[in-house]
């Protein structure tokens, strides 16, 4: 488990299954030409609106970006 603002934090990837793959921009360029490395053809994207609720300490906590 990690804290709910570290994960709405990390970036993100998108894909539908095919050898297209889009990253946000905060995605290394190393880890961005390893999957370029193994075929699959790479885009950079806009960043995806995140919202999350999780507990923490046994209270709610709301995260969003």
């Amino acid at each position: 488990n990690q804290p709910v603002d570290s994960a709405i934090s990390a970036p993100r990837l998108h894909t539908e299954g095919s050898d297209i793959v889009e990253f946000e921009k905060k995605w290394s360029t190393e880890e961005v030409a390893g999957l370029k490395k193994l075929g699959y053809r790479v885009k950079t994207a806009g960043s995806a609106t995140l919202s999350a609720v999780a507990r923490e300490n046994g209270a709610l906590k709301p995260a969003m970006r």
